[in-house]
């Protein structure tokens, strides 16, 4: 009951992640955005479930695309049951989290843009972990 309870607070995020994927939004210019009200059970989440560091949830916890992308990642870990989609779906996060943490020196002297991809760095790396455990 629970985890039914953690995954309900999921679904808005990852609707909304899913639905700018869908129509082609331009996702990664929103890390300099911040949320009106983020979800504070995510940020609880990203903490104990992902043992993310309170200091960095508290930095990006306010943008949209780290909120949504958080979201969907604990979800994922919340949902799927089948080792070979886990194993799988944590190979595709670390490939990604490569891609996007190659060159986050250009970002040195803007913040938010490089707490928000650092944030979304750890939470590739740390769900990618959680994922590929039996």
């Amino acid at each position: 009951m629970q985890d039914e309870e953690a995954v309900k607070g999921l679904l808005f995020p990852t609707k909304a992640l899913r639905n700018a994927a869908a129509h082609n939004g331009n996702m990664l210019s929103t890390l300099g955005s911040k949320l009106k009200k983020p979800v504070g059970s995510i940020s609880k989440m990203a903490i104990e479930e992902l043992g993310i560091d309170r200091e960095l949830v508290s930095l990006a916890k306010r943008a949209p695309i780290v909120h949504d992308f958080t979201a969907l990642a604990l979800c994922y870990m919340h949902l799927v049951k089948s080792e070979d989609a886990r194993g799988d779906a944590a190979e595709k996060l670390l490939t990604l989290r490569r891609r996007f943490m190659a060159h986050i020196d250009y970002f040195s002297k803007q913040g938010e843009l490089k707490n928000g991809l650092t944030m979304l760095g750890e939470v590739m790396n740390r769900a990618a972990g959680r994922l590929s455990r039996p």
